[in-house]
């Protein structure tokens, strides 16, 4: 079974500890709901919880910049998301002084084991670029997180779809984007000069349907 696009939201602020937004969802077969989002903070701190329609959904990964700043990415889901237009509230332990996150829908997607292993990586010049290990007819997402000194633009490269972006928050830009499986997806975007990091993950797709019991399929005139 193919994955499939449903929708994408986004939202972003300055000085806040949470972000909350509407995300509309269609009623989805093997669906899933994936939460990207980061931030900035002088003072250590941590994202403390995510909920889709007041309900807790899982932690995939949350990655902060290795060199001891305090720029955090991270990414939570949760597969069969009720349909409708449900609220999604991103928690901080502090008050963060950026911050953005968005929400992608999907169809098609493996319900026991939704994503593989998570990739990340940081750097301080060049373009964020970050290697994913997936397979065909996965689906690989990513969220990037670049810090300017004054607010700074991004583009995803041409080979993946942009499902959000937020540029010049603060004196930072995020961005979520994907691009189809194969044995190794390289996501990366362009920037013009800004401290880095950046994490992606595959989606594995729901198993394609069977014959019915007996083997065969039957046909009448």
């Amino acid at each position: 079974m193919a994955i499939a696009f449903d929708a994408a939201s986004s939202v972003s602020g300055t000085n806040v500890s949470s972000l909350s937004w509407s995300h509309a969802t269609a009623s989805l077969t093997n669906g899933i709901v994936i939460v990207t989002g980061g931030g900035y903070n002088w003072a250590a701190w941590s994202v403390s919880n995510c909920t889709y329609d007041a309900v807790g959904i899982t932690k995939k990964f949350d990655y902060v910049r290795p060199s001891g700043d305090k720029d955090h990415i991270t990414a939570w889901y949760k597969v069969a998301p009720a349909a409708g237009s449900k609220q999604i509230v991103l928690s901080f332990s502090a008050t963060l002084e950026t911050a953005a996150a968005g929400a992608v829908t999907l169809s098609g997607v493996d319900q026991s084991t939704p994503l593989d292993t998570a990739a990340t990586a940081a750097g301080s010049s060049g373009n964020p670029t970050v290697a994913v290990s997936s397979a065909t007819d996965d689906l690989v997402f990513d969220i990037v997180l670049v810090s300017y000194g004054s607010g700074g633009t991004i583009t995803p490269d041409a080979s993946q779809t942009q499902r959000w972006e937020k540029e010049s928050i603060g004196a930072y830009s995020y961005g979520c984007s994907t691009k189809p499986g194969a044995a190794s997806v390289t996501m990366t975007w362009t920037q013009s000069g800004g401290l880095w990091i950046i994490g992606g993950c595959s989606i594995n797709p729901a198993a394609a349907a069977g014959p019915p019991v007996g083997g065969m399929f039957l046909t009448f005139p």
